[in-house]
C-alpha cells in the first residue's frame, strides 16, 4: 500500500501542471451550492412516506501580494425533513497576513473563527493570531492558455505544439485582462500572440475557440501552501462553559494537478490550553474538481469535523459526496451521490440521485 501510494505521488507530481506561473498578485473567488430533496406521498396509505433531503454550501474568497493577504470562508451543511432543518453544521472565519518581506513567504496573522451547530448549545466564537509560512496564487491563466493550445492542436488549427516558453508568454497575456477595454480588444490580444507564436494566421474557427476560453469563468486554477500555528481566545463558548485559551493549528493545500483538475486539502484544529487532547476542534476537508473540454465534469469532496467538550463523548460529523456530470450532445446526465454521518446516528445517511435534461429545440 504505501509503494502504491508513493507511486501515485510521484505520478501526480510528474505531470505537467500549471503551478510553474507566478503572478505578482493573486485574488481567488470559489462557491458552489448543492441541494437535494425528495417528498413523497402515496395517497392510498397514511402519512408521508418520504420527505427529507439536505442543503451544503461553500464560499471562500482568498488574496495574496507581496506583503499583505487574507482569507474568507464560510461552509454549511443542514439536514432538512418535512421542510424543516433538522441537523446542520456551519463553520466561518476570516484571517489577515502581514508578510515580512516580499521574497520570504513567512508572516504574522490575526483572525477570527464562528462554528454553530445543533450539538453545541449556542454559536462559537474565537479570535486568533500567531505566525506562518506559505502562499497562494493564482495559476488559471496558464490552465487556460494550456487548454487553449491543447484545444487548437486537437482541432488542426495550430501547425506545431508550443514550447513551455510559448505557453508562458499567453498565459502572462491572458493575466492582463484588466488592461483592455473591452473583452473584444483583450481576444483579439491573446489570438494575434497565439498566431505570432505560431507563425501562422489564425482562422475564424480558432479565434472562437480563443474567445470561448477566454470567457469560461466555470473554473480557477490555484497552488500553494499556508501553514499557521498560534494562540487563540473564546470569545463565546458553544457550551457556555468558561471562555478559554487555544493553541489553533491550521493548514491549508491546493494544487492544479492538471488545466482540467484541482486539489485541495484543509486542515484545522484547536485544542483547550487546561486540555488541548481533551477538549477542543478539529476538522480536515479534502475536495477534487475536474472540468475536462470534452463536456464532462466531475467534483467530489469530503468533510470530518469533530469537536469534543471534555465533558462528554466527542462528536464526529462527517459528510462525503461525489457529482459526475456528462454532456450527450443536447443532453445533459448528472450522478450524484451523497453520505452523511453523525455520532449517536445508527448508520449512514446516503441520497442518490440521476436526472437527465434534454434540450429539444
Amino acid at each position: 500500500m504505501l509503494g502504491g501510494a508513493i507511486l501515485c505521488i510521484s505520478i501526480i507530481a510528474s505531470g505537467q501542471s500549471p503551478c510553474d506561473f507566478e503572478p505578482p498578485a493573486s485574488t481567488i473567488s470559489m462557491a458552489d451550492l448543492s441541494f437535494s430533496y425528495r417528498h413523497f406521498d402515496d395517497g392510498r396509505t397514511a402519512g408521508i412516506e418520504t420527505s427529507g433531503g439536505w442543503l451544503a454550501g461553500r464560499l471562500e474568497r482568498l488574496h495574496d501580494s507581496p506583503d499583505f493577504g487574507y482569507t474568507t470562508w464560510a461552509s454549511t451543511q443542514i439536514e432538512l425533513s418535512n421542510w424543516l432543518a433538522t441537523s446542520w453544521l456551519t463553520s466561518g472565519s476570516i484571517s489577515y497576513r502581514y508578510y515580512f518581506a516580499d521574497d520570504l513567504p513567512l508572516f504574522a496573522y490575526a483572525g477570527v473563527r464562528v462554528d454553530a451547530a445543533t450539538f453545541f448549545v449556542q454559536p462559537g466564537c474565537e479570535i486568533r493570531s500567531g505566525i506562518g509560512i506559505g502562499r497562494f496564487r493564482d495559476v488559471t491563466p496558464l490552465a487556460k492558455a494550456d487548454r487553449i493550445i491543447a484545444h487548437l492542436l486537437r482541432s488542426g488549427l495550430l501547425p506545431r505544439p508550443f514550447t513551455r516558453h510559448d505557453s508562458m508568454r499567453i498565459a502572462e497575456q491572458i493575466a492582463r485582462e484588466d488592461s483592455y477595454g473591452s473583452f473584444e480588444e483583450y481576444v483579439a490580444s491573446v489570438a494575434e500572440l497565439v498566431g505570432q507564436l505560431a507563425v501562422s494566421t489564425l482562422n475564424s474557427s480558432a479565434v472562437l475557440a480563443i474567445r470561448e476560453e477566454l470567457g469560461n469563468d466555470t473554473y480557477e486554477r490555484y497552488c500553494g501552501a499556508i501553514l499557521q500555528v498560534g494562540v487563540g481566545y473564546e470569545l463565546v463558548d458553544p457550551y457556555r462553559g468558561a471562555e478559554d485559551v487555544l493553541y489553533v493549528l491550521s493548514g491549508d493545500v491546493g494544487r492544479a494537478l492538471s488545466p482540467d483538475s484541482q486539489l485541495r486539502c484543509r486542515l484545522s484544529w484547536s485544542g483547550v490550553s487546561d486540555d488541548v487532547l481533551g477538549e477542543g476542534t478539529s476538522a480536515l476537508e479534502l475536495t477534487y474538481d475536474a472540468h475536462p473540454q470534452d463536456a464532462r465534469a466531475v467534483r467530489a469532496g469530503c468533510r470530518i469535523q469533530q469537536v469534543a467538550s471534555g465533558q462528554s463523548e466527542s462528536v464526529t460529523s462527517q459528510r462525503a459526496t461525489v457529482e459526475y456530470s456528462l454532456g450527450i450532445g443536447r443532453a445533459d446526465l448528472v450522478l450524484a451521490l451523497a453520505m452523511t454521518h453523525e455520532s449517536g446516528t445508527p448508520k449512514w445517511s446516503t441520497d442518490l440521485s440521476i436526472s437527465c435534461a434534454i434540450e429539444l429545440l
